[in-house]
């Protein structure tokens, strides 16, 4: 029991700055390319 929420409170505060850090660099990503276009 305690193995596996030590498993889960590894991943999850990894998961959760990835995400921002993917939709970061998506929202740049489509910044520029708008920014390009016009």
């Amino acid at each position: 029991m305690v193995n596996s929420f030590l498993t889960t409170h590894k991943t999850e505060p990894l998961l959760i700055p990835m995400f921002w850090h993917g939709l970061m660099i998506a929202f740049i990503f489509v910044y520029l390319y708008g920014f390009k276009k016009s």
